[in-house]
């Protein structure tokens, strides 16, 4: 744990400092198995990502669903500073945050992403809060207000949010 880790503690009553310490630990624990790995900053649109899919964790469903599929999506605002990599193995979630100012290093080389999705932080907002159907979605990306490449692994986010519904 690092000097912010424990200024930030101090500002938060007994039960958040538990959570948080709880779930440090439990998150340390996994990247020991090697399983999940959480690299996200704070207030970022990687740690609302991460905020997001982050039970999946926790959800046998998914856990059983996953067991065998391994993928990687990136989702990128372009009018926010950093990037969300999704990666699934396994059956478990994980959310690496991205400076997104340099677009060489979001290239699908570099990072071995198999979905992407990039849109403004508004309408990743709309879309995460379930107000666009799929046919506004998909005007969208016929308006190019929204950019994905290979649809049908970008589709995986609405199953995963499904199993969150459950």
């Amino acid at each position: 744990m690092n000097i912010y880790f424990f200024v930030e503690m101090f500002k938060l009553n007994a039960v958040e400092v538990t959570t948080r310490l709880i779930f440090y630990y439990m998150t340390d624990l996994t990247n020991m198995s090697g399983k999940i790995f959480n690299d996200v900053k704070e207030g970022t649109f990687a740690e609302a990502i991460l905020n997001t899919y982050g039970p999946l964790n926790n959800n046998e469903k998914f856990k059983e669903i996953y067991a065998d599929k391994s993928f990687k999506i990136l989702l990128n605002p372009k009018d926010g500073k950093y990037a969300a990599l999704i990666d699934v193995i396994d059956g478990a979630v994980s959310v690496k945050g991205l400076d997104n100012q340099d677009k060489n290093k979001l290239d699908q080389k570099e990072l071995g992403w198999d979905g992407f999705m990039q849109t403004t932080l508004a309408l990743f907002d709309e879309i995460g809060k379930g107000n666009l159907s799929q046919s506004d979605i998909v005007k969208k990306v016929v308006a190019r207000k929204i950019k994905m490449k290979n649809v049908k692994i970008v589709a995986k986010l609405s199953e995963m949010g499904a199993l969150l519904r459950e």
